[in-house]
């Protein structure tokens, strides 16, 4: 009994500093609320590796990841005809609302990061979390910018599935 109330303290520590990061790489990208991309990029700093580990087998690293995901928004932005400028530092810090008024209630995400976040703890089972398993729910999606910018890397879905068991 003791086993399982450590692991899940672990595992809430765990989720705690993953949806931490994928806020600072939504807010970094001019987000408000972190999508499925942003765990996956946060799910590469978490302490254990396991993730990190699984993209290197792969043949990318987590810079590949967010290189590609940025490619998947410019192309669009581009499809749409509309053109790529950088915001400048104040008109970024200028549209930036504060936390307690993007969500005040619960923890959100956009939506392919509620759905990322519902496949984890959907597929999880009795093993202990280890952030391969943010690559396993992520590598579940087949549409949105994840399934995108995995493809653009040339990352099977299967193998992905595979090195992240």
């Amino acid at each position: 009994m003791i086993n399982y109330f450590s692991q899940k303290f672990r595992e809430m520590k765990i989720i705690s500093a993953l949806c931490q990061s994928a806020e600072r790489y939504s807010k970094a990208d001019g987000q408000g609320i972190p999508a499925a991309e942003h765990f996956v990029m946060a799910a590469f700093e978490l302490p254990d590796g396991a993730a990190k580990a699984c993209f290197h087998a792969l043949g990318h690293t987590p810079a590949d990841f967010a290189d590609a995901v940025a490619r998947q928004y410019d192309d669009a932005l581009e499809k749409a005809g509309i053109a790529i400028n950088e915001p400048d530092e104040a008109e970024a810090t200028a549209t930036e609302k504060p936390a307690a008024e993007v969500w005040p209630g619960l923890y959100r995400a956009q939506p392919s990061g509620d759905q990322l976040m519902q496949a984890l703890a959907n597929a999880r089972g009795r093993k202990p979390l280890d952030s391969a398993d943010i690559l396993l729910a992520a590598g579940e999606a087949r549409f949105g910018v994840v399934p995108r910018a995995f493809k653009a890397l040339g990352i099977d879905r299967d193998a992905l599935l595979k090195a992240s068991r």
